[in-house]
């Protein structure tokens, strides 16, 4: 993520989670699909899944921005998009957590949806901002626990 407080780019990153803004979901959906195509091979056999937004922030905002985001990706690759992840209501925001919580609070709220059966298939995941891996590693193991036989990872940014 830029250094700047108030950059285009974070500005564009916070209408997104907190605005549910079409145009700005639009560009990010489609920077993303160009992203997937260019560094996953044969993407068309996988399956898209994301980070889904705490219990809390769903109810302030009132929506899934990564949900609504994955589904527009999906439809520019044309494969498919599934709800393969559930938060616990117990979750801790993350962003208000050190390195070791964002893990532990990561373990204990992430969990696989019912329905997700993850055997022998291919998975792209998508998140937000990445900032210690967490929550997409814990996604990442759930899927590789139930034998996914790959899983990719794709973020709109990266915070140091």
């Amino acid at each position: 993520l830029p250094n700047e407080k108030n950059s285009p780019f974070k500005s564009m990153l916070y209408h997104l989670k907190t605005k549910n803004n079409t145009d700005v979901r639009e560009h990010f959906a489609t920077q993303l699909a160009d992203m997937i195509r260019r560094r996953c091979d044969g993407y068309e056999r996988f399956t898209l899944g994301y980070v889904p937004r705490g219990v809390a922030s769903y109810k302030k905002y009132g929506y899934d921005h990564m949900r609504e985001l994955s589904v527009l990706v999906a439809d520019k690759l044309g494969i498919g998009c599934e709800d393969l992840f559930c938060r616990e209501k117990s979750a801790r925001v993350q962003k208000e957590l050190g390195r070791a919580a964002r893990f532990y609070n990561a373990e204990q709220s992430i969990k696989l949806s019912h329905d997700t059966d993850a055997s022998g298939r291919r998975f792209i995941l998508l998140d937000d901002v990445c900032v210690t891996g967490a929550s997409l590693g814990r996604c990442t193991s759930l899927l590789i626990n139930e034998n996914a036989r790959e899983v990719r990872c794709f973020v709109i940014a990266v915070r140091p």
